[in-house]
């Protein structure tokens, strides 16, 4: 029976002193001295995701360690293995903050938790044109004859941009309609080759976001007596009208 006792109390001591060796003494990554404390992380709104954007290491003796968050947070995600992810994309303008609790548990039951304060970082979402331009109009148009169409996406797809022709237009001769960025011969204009051939229009596109983004373009016009972008099939359909037209003369 003595010896009983003295087999418990050991068992007793052995595992209290296997708990104490166990504890979570720090984190690696963030660097934490003690199974709690705090750590911070920047991310790119831009980050890709379900990329790998950290990996979280707790250090115990008691391996392996196991990670989880303590309250989801939308849109991250922890692996057991410890390795953040972001599950949708992150926009500055929406939420430019988010606390994760990641919470390890050693294999003796040990808990530790690193306290995350996630910055985002903004991405000038600079709006983007989809092509150049160098239109041709003709000579002695008037108003509302039409330039072109100038497009600019921004990057971040939630927001939308507003047309401005910000420089190069002689004499006020084009304006641009300010939502759809068309580029009409102006009120009262009439275009004359003659005084001025070439315009280099300088639009600009700025987007609605809190801290708006510009991007431009230079739309370089020449006012010409023909033009070559689809004036063959204007020919050719003049030519058939003529043509039909003698033919009913006959």
């Amino acid at each position: 029976m003595k010896m009983t006792w003295i087999s418990i109390i050991s068992l007793v001591f052995l595992s209290a002193l296997k708990n104490g060796d166990a504890v979570i003494t720090g984190w690696t990554v963030p660097s934490i001295t003690g199974a709690d404390g705090s750590g911070t992380l920047s991310i790119q709104e831009d980050q890709t995701t379900n990329a790998k954007i950290e990996t979280y290491v707790a250090t115990s003796v008691s391996v392996p360690v196991a990670y989880s968050l303590v309250t989801p947070v939308t849109p991250f995600a922890l692996s057991t293995t410890g390795e953040l992810t972001i599950t949708a994309a992150l926009d500055f303008e929406t939420e430019k903050s988010y606390t994760l609790e990641v919470k390890a548990v050693d294999d003796n039951a040990d808990v530790g938790t690193a306290t995350i304060a996630v910055t985002v970082t903004d991405v000038a979402d600079t709006p983007v044109f989809s092509t150049t331009y160098a239109p041709c109009i003709l000579d002695g148009s008037q108003e509302d004859a039409i330039l072109t169409t100038v497009t600019a996406t921004p990057v971040n797809s939630a927001n939308t941009v507003t047309y401005s022709i910000s420089g190069g237009n002689t004499g006020s001769a084009f304006k641009i309609d300010t939502t759809s960025g068309l580029i009409q011969v102006a009120a009262g204009i009439t275009l004359d080759k003659n005084t001025e051939a070439t315009f280099d229009l300088e639009v600009t596109a700025i987007d609605n976001a809190a801290s708006p983004n510009t991007g431009t373009t230079t739309v370089s016009a020449t006012v010409k007596d023909v033009c070559d972008n689809g004036s063959s099939s204007v020919t050719f359909s003049a030519f058939l009208l003529l043509l039909s037209f003698l033919v009913a003369k006959v």
